[in-house]
């Protein structure tokens, strides 16, 4: 674009394209012959943190839960310095096409900066074979965990507070959300009142209100997380 600098090295240092990473990231994919597609990428305005979401069609859906509910990698990268390249677990919800993210499910990547381009590569399929292993063995029982417990309505709305609340989100956005869930517009196949109705009304408003704002979208998916 305009050429400003994003962040300063020395003359050691060996850069590292992020379209190369996407390209090896492809091609690991391809030989592993995994089926994927790509759901979206995100670039920030200067172009230093970018967030590459894979969808992996093979892996096991949740088919005891009430949506459809499918595998997502996330490939983060950044120039600046500001992020290390990982890979991140998240869920996607195809009902409510919003994306949930399991906090702590973060690989980190390895991929040394030098000035040899042997050193600059990285391997990405042993942290997406242990995230599909985590899917299967960890991920699945949670989910279906949230459904466990059921609360009146009253109880589901103080909840949707309070783990809104506790995922960083602002009152503006909380009153919003227990207005959503109030309602008959939460697309979901659940009809009870539990944490995974709570936690699909939460998604679906952060998916539907915040997409011209991705950086906020992505705080409050990651705080999310965390609350649940």
């Amino acid at each position: 674009g305009n050429w400003n600098p994003i962040s300063v090295v020395s003359d050691t240092y060996g850069t590292l394209k992020t379209s190369t990473a996407y390209e090896e990231l492809k091609d690991q994919l391809d030989q592993t012959g995994v089926d994927y597609s790509l759901r979206s990428l995100y670039v920030s305005g200067d172009g230093g943190v970018q967030f590459l979401n894979i969808q992996i069609n093979d892996a096991q859906d949740l088919n005891s839960l009430p949506d459809k509910i499918s595998l997502v990698v996330q490939f983060m990268s950044s120039v600046d310095g500001t992020k290390a390249h990982s890979i991140n677990l998240m869920a996607y919800n195809h009902t409510t096409d919003a994306l949930f993210d399991f906090s702590g499910s973060v690989q980190k990547l390895q991929a040394r900066h030098t000035t040899t381009i042997g050193d600059r590569s990285i391997d990405f399929i042993p942290a997406i074979a242990k995230i599909v292993k985590n899917w299967n063995e960890n991920i699945i029982p949670f989910m279906k965990l949230m459904m466990d417990s059921s609360f009146d309505r009253n109880m589901a709305l103080e909840l949707v507070e309070t783990v809104s609340d506790d995922a960083g989100i602002g009152e503006r956005h909380r009153n919003k959300i227990v207005e959503l869930y109030g309602t008959q517009k939460i697309r979901t196949n659940e009809t009870g009142h539990n944490l995974y109705r709570v936690n699909v009304a939460i998604g679906q408003y952060i998916a539907d209100n915040l997409g011209d704002k991705p950086e906020v979208q992505q705080r409050f998916t990651k705080g999310l997380g965390r609350a649940v």
